[in-house]
């Protein structure tokens, strides 16, 4: 059986599309994840039994001024020493990398073992940028990401099973009322949940609420006397509740923006401003956006009121659900998988 070398994490969006690979890569390789010591990588891959995981120092870059960033230059140097010596003790046919802070020690440590990238966003996330040039293939889901680089192939975001056959809810809503959902991403937004305490009474006048808050982020809304209000921190069964909602509130990340869109549901999205992150989030919105598959609210524009419209032009808007339905090139699984198969052939091909 041959092997392959998984790796990538810093947030849920790094990790997810990997999950969607797993059932299929484990029929033809025995399987080993490389990520942090105590990332969100590491507490996702737990529930995979088949999966080896190992850890190696990684660290974030910091935007803007940090003394931390000092430590970048000795911690990289002993994250790729940690990864050359794991890569020589699995001797994988391959590696497969979803980009990330995490990633970068592992790809910089390939020597003689081609990697594959996957990027997510429309803008190219700097660890994926400083190795994409010695990449076997680059995978992107944005075709304007992949006219930049030779090597590149627009596949699409690995998109699980799951989230295609959900379960219903155990909720009971008010059926003559829509239903939105409202996320900030695996760790919450404080932006939107503060805006969501604070227009509860408006939004329950005419909607059923689903809020993912984030860890640690509870709230104490009521359901009111018209819509429910059903409240989460976090949950693995997110197709469970993209299937229940009308409407869906979220942040600018590429793989909720891909599921979203895989489903067919229209969405606010309130991308995260640019002074807090390398403005990916804002470019995957506008792109989708000019498309008339979602509208873009910014951060900065977001009251109870404006959420509220935002929301009401939706459910209102007869167009959008037309547009998403003729979305292409939006799960990339099978795409995805036919490069990490054709790359690894090469390689055995080599060996022998």
């Amino acid at each position: 059986m041959q092997k392959i070398v998984l790796t990538g994490g810093g947030t849920a969006g790094h990790v997810t599309p990997i999950l969607a690979l797993l059932p299929y890569l484990k029929q033809k390789f025995e399987i080993h994840y490389i990520g942090s010591e105590n990332g969100m990588e590491k507490k996702l891959l737990s529930d995979y039994s088949y999966v080896t995981y190992h850890s190696v120092k990684c660290i974030k870059l910091v935007r803007g001024l940090s003394l931390n960033n000092l430590k970048i230059p000795f911690t990289l140097s002993e994250g790729i020493r940690e990864s050359r010596k794991l890569l020589e003790e699995i001797q994988p046919d391959v590696i497969f990398s979803k980009g990330g802070y995490v990633a970068l020690p592992v790809c910089l440590a390939a020597k003689n073992i081609p990697y594959i990238i996957h990027e997510s966003d429309l803008a190219m996330g700097l660890s994926n940028k400083l190795v994409a040039k010695k990449s076997a293939v680059v995978c992107t889901s944005f075709p304007d990401t992949a006219r930049k680089y030779k090597n590149a192939v627009v596949t699409g975001i690995p998109l699980r099973q799951e989230l295609f056959t959900a379960a219903p809810m155990n909720v009971r809503f008010n059926e003559a009322l829509p239903t939105v959902l409202i996320m900030g991403g695996s760790q919450g937004a404080k932006a939107i949940n503060d805006c969501v305490i604070q227009a509860a009474d408006l939004l329950l006048e005419k909607y059923n609420i689903i809020h993912i808050t984030g860890a640690g982020n509870k709230t104490e809304i009521k359901s009111a006397d018209k819509g429910v209000y059903f409240q989460l921190e976090y949950t693995k069964e997110i197709q469970n509740c993209l299937h229940a909602a009308d409407v869906v509130v979220s942040r600018g990340g590429a793989g909720s923006l891909f599921e979203i869109i895989a489903l067919q549901k229209p969405a606010v999205i309130i991308p995260l401003p640019k002074k807090r992150s390398r403005g990916d989030q804002i470019a995957n919105a506008e792109y989708f956006a000019s498309l008339g598959c979602c509208y873009n609210l910014s951060q900065s524009m977001l009251t109870c009121q404006s959420l509220s419209d935002a929301i009401d032009k939706l459910i209102k808007d007869d167009e959008i659900p037309k547009r998403l339905r003729n979305r292409q090139n939006i799960n990339g699984t099978q795409k995805v998988l036919d490069i990490i198969y054709r790359i690894s052939e090469e390689k055995k091909q080599c060996k022998n």
